[in-house]
């Protein structure tokens, strides 16, 4: 049903409704043009605040997997549980020769000396001997160890019209003469002279030994080229202690 007000009465019950409206509105405790999202249906009045209501409460918080606390009223908090989470490392071995050997759940660590390592260095250029000949040596205490020789070759200038080349090295344990590797390489010169050497090998020293390297390139053969060695690296690095 259509209810027709004439039109000047219209206009005296729009004049009392924005008497009387913002009268309800300003009643402490009231909620007015409330909608849904961030922003109200309409401005609020001068001097109201805007109000966002939640969609909910949280009614509790559990601690996952590697976090503590939490709980279902009150102000509740978690932490990270160090049983099960490793804390940031706060401590190094940097001292020569140090390791670490262990992580604390704390974050400190434990450390420990690590390998021995016994190094010898030649560089500079020296003849090859024709026949093999000692060209470093590494002194060594009791222990197992690593050993690794180096040694790189060049045919001499005044041998490249020679027909063959060929250089060898032996690692050796002295005193006793211990053979323990060998290595060679060899070749046409007209299709290059140059080799890199490397002997590897574990020994396992009952007492103070030498560890030699003793190299040669047969120059003396008819046809046969003469070397030059240069770069000899000699290293011993302890695996552990004698059994």
């Amino acid at each position: 049903m259509n209810i027709q007000f004439p039109h000047f009465l219209a206009k005296r019950l729009v004049s009392i409704l924005s008497q009387i409206m913002p009268a309800i509105k300003s009643r402490p405790g009231t909620i007015y043009y409330l909608a849904l999202g961030n922003t109200p249906m309409k401005q609020c009045l001068p001097g109201h605040l805007t109000v966002h209501l939640s969609g909910g409460d949280i009614t509790g918080v559990i601690a996952g997997t590697g976090l503590s606390g939490g709980g279902t009223e009150g102000t509740v908090s978690l932490a990270v549980d160090t049983s099960q989470v490793q804390m940031r490392v706060s401590g190094d071995c940097s001292f020569a020769g140090g390791a670490i050997s262990k992580i604390d759940e704390t974050g400190e660590v434990n450390c420990s000396a690590g390998p021995a390592v016994f190094y010898l260095s030649h560089d500079g250029t020296h003849d090859v001997s024709d026949d093999v000949a000692l060209v470093g040596s590494l002194s060594l205490p009791p222990g197992k160890y690593l050993i690794n020789a180096k040694i790189n070759f060049d045919i001499e200038a005044a041998s490249v019209l020679e027909n063959y080349w060929g250089v060898f090295c032996q690692l050796r344990v002295e005193p006793g003469d211990v053979l323990v590797d060998v290595s060679s390489a060899g070749g046409d010169t007209d299709i290059g002279a140059a080799a890199t050497l490397s002997n590897l090998a574990v020994i396992d020293l009952q007492a103070p030994r030498i560890a030699e390297l003793w190299c040669g390139d047969g120059g003396d053969t008819v046809g046969a080229a003469d070397f030059e060695w240069t770069d000899l690296k000699i290293s011993a690095i302890q695996l552990g202690a004698s059994q």
